[in-house]
């Protein structure tokens, strides 16, 4: 299940972003790419992702503003955000502010996997929910006798 996923992985740090591309893409999962946060904001809304990572510390646009952009545009998809270790408090204040987990750097490949794999399987619960809810909500009410 996870092999069809679709992340998007956004660092502003070509290296590190190559470096999670391949680590996930040896999982099987389908990757997109984005060296910005502008970037990964513009595909807010157009294409829709199983999961998104991303580090914190990017400029102009930081990972805080991908996380708070993709809460409101597809709130169903988990936000994963990366982080130095000094910045700890950051990334808690992120979940506070609906981001599904945080990984500090140096990134921790096995670990990074195992997020992924668990956002993308939270994502999929969500999505399979309101599927579910939409044909609930469809359905004719009986008629009371």
């Amino acid at each position: 299940m996870f092999r069809d996923a679709r992340i998007l992985i956004v660092d502003d740090d070509q290296t590190n972003l190559e470096m999670l591309e391949a680590a996930l893409r040896g999982a099987g999962v389908q990757t997109e790419l984005a060296d910005s946060g502008q970037q990964a904001i513009e595909r807010a809304g157009v294409r829709e992702y199983d999961a998104v990572i991303s580090d914190i510390k990017m400029t102009p646009v930081t990972g805080m503003d991908v996380l708070n952009t993709y809460r409101q545009t597809s709130l169903d998809t988990p936000v994963v955000l990366l982080t130095a270790f000094g910045s700890v408090d950051t990334a808690i204040q992120a979940m506070k502010q609906g981001a599904f987990d945080y990984i500090t750097k140096p990134v921790n490949l096995d670990e990074l996997v195992l997020v992924a794999q668990r956002a993308v399987d939270h994502c999929r619960l969500v999505r399979k929910h309101r599927r579910f809810q939409n044909v609930f909500d469809e359905r004719p009410c009986a008629a009371s006798i």
